[in-house]
Order: C-alpha cells, then sequence, then structure tokens
C-alpha cells in the first residue's frame, strides 16, 4: 500500500520539479493523513457499535495529540499501524467505559473521588517523569536533529500532560454528576500511559512484537 502512495507523490513531485528527498516526505505526509483517517472512522465506528464512542474519540483525539509533540514506537507499514491502534484505542475504552464505569457506580455510596485523585497524582507524577527523560523520541523517516526543535517538542509534551492532568482531575471531581466525566478521566489516563509505554523500549518492542505477529499472519 505504501507504494500507492509514493506512485501518487512522484506524480505531483513530477509535474512540480520537486527531487526525490521532497516526494519522499510527500508520500510520507499522504500515508500519514490516510493513516489517521482510517483509523478515525474505524474508531468511531467501532465506538459506536460497542457504546464506547466518547471514550474511543477521547483517546484517538490524546494519543494523536502527544504523540505529534513526544513521538514513540513506529510499526513498520500502513496496515499494521492500523490495525495496532485501533486495537488499542478500542480495547482501552471498553475498559474505560464498562469495567471503570461498574466500579465506580458500585462504590457511588461513599465519595472514592479524593482516592482516585490521590492514584491519579501518582500515575501521572511517573508519566511526567518518563516524558521528562525519554521525550522526543523521533522516527527513522522523520529525524529530529535541531536542538532548538527538541527543546520545543520537549518543553510542549511537559505542558501538554500537566494541561491533562489537571483536566482529569477536574472531570473525576465533577463526576457525581455524570459517570462518564470518570471514564473519559480515565481514557484520557490510558492514552496517556499507552504513548509514554511507546516512548520506552519496553513499549518498542511491544510495536515491534504485535507487528511481526501482524506481518506472520498475512494480514498486512
Amino acid at each position: 500500500m505504501e507504494n500507492v502512495f509514493y506512485r501518487i507523490a512522484y506524480v505531483i513531485g513530477s509535474k512540480n520539479g520537486f527531487d526525490d528527498e521532497r516526494i519522499k516526505v510527500i508520500a510520507y505526509g499522504l500515508m500519514a493523513l490516510s493513516q489517521t483517517i482510517g483509523i478515525f472512522i474505524l474508531s468511531s465506528v467501532l465506538g459506536i457499535i460497542f457504546g464506547c464512542l466518547y471514550e474511543s474519540l477521547a483517546i484517538f483525539f490524546i494519543v494523536g495529540f502527544i504523540r505529534k509533540y513526544t513521538g514513540g514506537a513506529h510499526a513498520t507499514t500502513l496496515i499494521s499501524c492500523m490495525i495496532i491502534s485501533v486495537t488499542v484505542i478500542l480495547s482501552m475504552s471498553a475498559v474505560a467505559r464498562y469495567t471503570f464505569s461498574f466500579v465506580f457506580k458500585q462504590l457511588s455510596v461513599i465519595d472514592i473521588r479524593i482516592i482516585i485523585i490521590i492514584v491519579y497524582v501518582l500515575i501521572y507524577s511517573l508519566i511526567f517523569i518518563t516524558v521528562f527523560k525519554l521525550a522526543p523520541v523521533d522516527s527513522p523517516n522523520k529525524p529530529i536533529k535541531k536542538p532548538e526543535k527538541i527543546k520545543r517538542l520537549k518543553n510542549g509534551s511537559r505542558i501538554i500532560i500537566i494541561s491533562l492532568f489537571l483536566s482529569s482531575i477536574v472531570l473525576v471531581w465533577f463526576s457525581k454528576y455524570n459517570y462518564r466525566f470518570f471514564t473519559v478521566a480515565n481514557s484520557a489516563l490510558f492514552a496517556t500511559l499507552w504513548q509514554t509505554l511507546t516512548l520506552t523500549k519496553t513499549g518498542h518492542k511491544l510495536i515491534n512484537v504485535l507487528d511481526r505477529f501482524i506481518r506472520i499472519k498475512k494480514l498486512d
């Protein structure tokens, strides 16, 4: 499928007199755009089917937004990336929507918001430390070489993590009015955890294992 995007980019580049490097950049951009649209559509449709649309959309947008600043592990092909992304989004959104909402409803007789907030503080602290040390993680296709860009991405990623933490705390606090605030807050937490995992060596190994599995099963 990547060859299709390269051919399209080659046609565009030939008409405009672009060199091979510029054509590769165009092909990469087209592939990234189609990948994003595909993941969005699949995540939305499956989210509607399984009743976790809000959670799916929250995870989709948060992961995408954080990834722009932190980078992270990549699958080797477009299809592999889409399969992994949609599977992760749907799995996390379903857990956030049903498992945690069930627990929240069962414990609604007591106010557990303070306990939840303390847990959030601990988890987000670990996330912040990991992002502080590792971000940004570039890819072979788009290496980050300029020190000023690295600094900008690193600072941006910290601001995003802090903003997500504060937003999640607000959602948890007001979840007594609507428990879906709690499920969306958990979706934000899961999305941030997943994206942070992709910065680590463990995350890279996990993506590689999933990527190889998809290729062996000829799903790609």
